[in-house]
């Protein structure tokens, strides 16, 4: 999957928005939601595990105007299953919800497809309710609840779709 095929995907090519290779430091200049907010704080320190992250799978960011407001990736577990994992900008990625949650659900369908994915999971922050609203709205299915999963002890939701 390349950064042209992610800007058609999500419907933002010859627009100011570009897809670029994710690196860690875009998240010091993001807005996150405070429980992402957190969570990175707590792994400044080993931010680079997250770039190390991307060569089992692949990690993205989405650039409006220069600024970062969407990093996103997926992380192969085995043959069939990934996990996704994603970080909005606050701002930025409300801006453009329409077309990103379209683009979103179109993602979802092409990876699997690409990749011979059966399943796609995601956790989800106890903390963060928007983030469980909208992956329910991409179709993905609550699986059960991992207690003290985060790195704050905080407890996270699995979600998975099957393809």
């Amino acid at each position: 999957m390349t950064p042209a095929d992610l800007e058609k995907i999500f419907g933002i090519e010859n627009t100011p928005k570009s897809v670029v290779p994710f690196k860690s430091y875009f998240l010091k200049v993001m807005d996150l939601v405070e429980s992402d907010a957190e969570t990175i704080k707590r792994f400044e320190n080993q931010f680079s595990l997250l770039d190390a992250g991307k060569h089992n799978g692949f990690a993205y960011t989405v650039i409006d105007s220069g600024k970062p407001i969407l990093c996103f990736g997926l992380e192969f577990q085995w043959d069939g299953v990934a996990t996704a994992w994603l970080l909005p900008d606050k701002v930025g990625i409300r801006k453009n919800r329409i077309k990103f949650h379209k683009g979103a659900l179109n993602y979802f369908g092409i990876v699997a497809d690409s990749y011979n994915l059966h399943r796609i999971e995601v956790t989800v922050n106890v903390r963060n309710p928007y983030a469980e609203k909208w992956i329910k709205s991409m179709g993905f299915d609550y699986e059960g609840t991992l207690r003290q999963y985060g790195t704050d002890k905080t407890d996270h939701k699995i979600y998975a779709r099957l393809f």
